[in-house]
């Protein structure tokens, strides 16, 4: 098949921002160990961790064959105390002043993959039909043969190139978080405060609504704007039911609120994006023309933008942990919630034109922050409730890639062929991303999570979405 001038010029982007990533993981890599291991049965683990593993057991071997994340066991049939005993891959480790080299060598090899492995290429099925390259496909293949933190660290630098900004926006939004006096000039905090009332800025809620974690920063997020000038609420969606469901809510509520405002911006996080996504495909075009010019920019926090491989183990799978949830659901009265959970595991894309949101909102831009893993295994370990769906949810899946403990992050950026303009702010962390980081050392809300890394305060929604508005520039609204 002959490709188009445009199919060619996205292969060429793609092979450079590739090129671009390999180069880097290969850089990182060098320093490392260089690992040669079985691709079968159970072996010994690597003699270069034994004098910085923090576990003294004997026999401690590895399943060659698992992915994603390794199955460890103490083998000591061959001894007189002789039995079998497995050991879960996060009570493993290497010492915390193991060199640097080493522990990143030891996340890459928990997490799946090998020190010194050369990164797979994309397949010709992970392009689109015009040739853009599906980071959502390509993460999952990556992190099938070389591990999760490969598989992370190749996302992150495939994002960067993706951004429409070239990393401005992260730029500015972690210089208007470090300093809190600091407003970009031509950012939405300089509009006229004559003419913030004209600006909607409507929120929704991933699941469980008010009683999620989320909920009460969301709220706070909501006051601050309208404490700011602007037209600004939550819009209640169910927050047990299916995307389909709150498609239509979403429908009538915008329909009564777009015709007194001129410019809309719309921030979900989570679920509430699927949402979102099911309501501009399937009833976008309810609105006239004239309201629908009036969206100017999609706020994506975590979003669920493609399916969920946790949300489809907890409602697929026949194990203890998945029966236990759903049983919990069911006896305090949340039995409808289980809805919710099965949207997720849904494609809102699947049967669309994925031109049809820009072709019905041609004014919006995308604006996604997707919540990365930080460790060094390619897991994240800031998680709360969500953690122990972590290696069962792998366990169970055969394609995955790295998550922030219910959403993959590259299910967190638009998919291929799009055509709408995708500005990309990582945020390293969990789900919770109130919890997360910008970098390093600066957290996403340091002001009211200064003492606090396990509950996310209500706070923080204000003084992330304050840094926001100070950083993002007039010209997404325009």
């Amino acid at each position: 098949m002959r490709l188009s001038s445009r199919q060619n010029g996205m292969k060429i982007w793609n092979m450079k921002a590739l090129m671009t990533a390999m180069l880097v993981s290969q850089t990182v890599s060098a320093a490392m160990p260089q690992l040669d291991l079985p691709e079968t049965g159970w072996h010994e683990i690597p003699q270069v961790f034994q004098p910085y593993l923090t576990s003294k057991a004997s026999h401690l071997e590895y399943n060659a064959e698992s992915k994603f994340l390794r199955q460890f066991r103490v083998n000591r049939l061959l001894s007189r105390d002789s039995h079998v005993v497995n050991i879960e891959w996060n009570k493993i480790s290497v010492r915390k002043d193991a060199p640097l080299e080493i522990r990143q060598c030891w996340g890459i090899f928990v997490s799946g993959g090998s020190c010194g492995k050369a990164i797979v290429s994309p397949l010709p099925t992970h392009y689109s039909p015009e040739g853009e390259l599906d980071l959502l496909k390509y993460a999952r293949h990556v992190a099938y043969y070389n591990g999760l933190a490969v598989s992370r660290d190749v996302f992150v630098n495939l994002i960067r190139d993706k951004d429409a900004s070239k990393g401005e926006m992260r730029k500015r939004i972690i210089e208007t978080t470090r300093n809190t006096n600091k407003t970009y000039p031509n950012s939405l905090a300089t509009i006229r405060k004559d003419q913030r009332k004209d600006i909607g800025v409507y929120l929704v809620l991933g699941i469980g609504g008010e009683k999620s974690k989320n909920a009460a920063l969301i709220q706070r997020a909501a006051e601050e704007l309208r404490r700011m000038g602007f037209t600004s609420e939550m819009l209640m969606v169910d927050a047990e039911l299916g995307s389909d469901y709150n498609a239509v809510m979403l429908k009538e509520m915008l329909a009564q609120r777009l015709p007194r405002l001129k410019k809309v911006v719309l921030v979900a996080a989570s679920k509430g994006v699927a949402d979102f996504i099911t309501f501009f495909l399937n009833h976008g075009e309810s609105l006239s023309l004239r309201e629908r010019e009036k969206v100017k920019l999609m706020v994506s926090l975590a979003g669920v933008i493609r399916p969920s491989f946790v949300a489809n183990y907890v409602m697929e799978s026949k194990g203890v942990i998945p029966k236990f949830v759903k049983t919990t659901l069911t006896v305090t009265g949340r039995t409808e919630t289980k809805k919710g959970i099965s949207s997720l595991a849904e494609n809102p894309w699947e049967g669309h034109d994925p031109k049809g949101i820009k072709n019905l909102f041609p004014n919006m831009k995308w604006l996604s922050m997707p919540a990365v893993p930080e460790g060094l295994d390619g897991v994240t370990h800031r998680s709360l409730w969500e953690g122990f769906l972590k290696t069962p949810s792998y366990r169970y899946a055969e394609e995955a890639s790295p998550m922030d403990g219910l959403v993959e992050s590259a299910a967190s950026v638009l998919p291929p062929d799009t055509g709408l303009q995708e500005l990309i702010v990582p945020i390293y962390g969990p789900h919770a991303m109130a919890l997360g980081y910008y970098t390093a050392n600066l957290k996403v809300a340091p002001n009211a999570h200064r003492d606090t890394v396990d509950k996310v305060v209500p706070e923080a929604g204000a003084e992330m979405l304050s840094a926001i508005f100070r950083a993002l520039p007039v010209s997404l609204v325009d």
